[in-house]
């Protein structure tokens, strides 16, 4: 089973009372899963915070550096070692 880093910005997950460029870094492992949301929803059940970016979908995922999207049941798995970071996402006009 694969050892995952999930990097979170810290205004989210401390409600406002951090840097903005600051992340909360969360480590876990990994399941047999076959996908990187599969993962994470698994993950997000003991967090708060996760599940709620998860809900509401106004989060990009990068793994490893590369943007994913998770929602169109993307063939990336993870393995050890993995990084993911939530950036939000904007919304031009």
């Amino acid at each position: 089973m694969p050892q995952v880093t999930v990097r979170i910005p810290a205004w989210l997950s401390r409600r406002g009372n951090s840097d903005q460029g600051a992340m909360d870094e969360i480590d876990f492992w990994g399941t047999d899963v076959e996908s990187v949301l599969g993962e994470l929803r698994l993950f997000a059940r003991g967090n708060e915070v996760l599940q709620r970016i998860l809900q509401e979908r106004t989060f990009g995922i990068i793994l490893n550096g590369r943007y994913v999207d998770p929602y169109d049941s993307s063939k990336n798995t993870l393995k050890s070692n993995d990084e993911i970071m939530f950036v939000p996402l904007l919304d031009g006009g």
